[in-house]
């Protein structure tokens, strides 16, 4: 019986065996998005930027569709900061004054609810593990023990 690397150097020594790396596919390439706005990527870059001293992010945002770019400043690399800026630079672009200022939607009637027309609620049951099933998912609930549901009890899901 050969030992599997006495064997492995009988190989390499004829040339027969190749060393490779196994490894899968780095990435998949995939098309860009149709249409303006649908994939906007995110980058930000701490840096003086304005030679000041102080330290500032700016935000490139790329449109996948477009390959636009946009660059902001900002204090701190956050997605509300990089939406802010995204649509402040959406708005700038788009954005039209309305042809009437008048409102043409109709009043809610006082006796309407709208809370309880845009509402779905549905009854489950709590199991032992305090865990519910919604919308093919189970769900833990969390919590202080004295505003938890007890076990096997129907609760109301909106």
């Amino acid at each position: 019986m050969v030992d599997h690397e006495t064997l492995r150097r009988w190989l390499i020594c004829e040339g027969l065996w190749r060393w490779q790396r196994k490894r899968g596919p780095h990435r998949k390439w995939r098309p860009p998005k149709e249409h303006f706005g649908e994939l906007v990527q995110m980058d930000g870059s701490f840096h003086d930027w304005l030679g000041i001293g102080e330290q500032s992010c700016l935000i490139d945002l790329v449109d996948d569709a477009t390959a636009r770019m946009s660059g902001h400043l900002q204090h701190e690399e956050t997605t509300e900061g990089a939406m802010k800026a995204f649509l402040k630079s959406i708005n700038d672009k788009f954005a039209h004054s309305p042809a009437s200022t008048v409102d043409y939607h109709r009043p809610v009637p006082a006796a309407l609810r709208l809370e309880d027309m845009f509402v779905f609620e549905e009854t489950r049951s709590v199991q032992n593990d305090w865990t519910l099933n919604w919308d093919r998912r189970w769900y833990q609930i969390t919590g202080p023990r004295s505003l938890m549901p007890r076990r096997r009890e129907r609760i109301v899901v909106l």
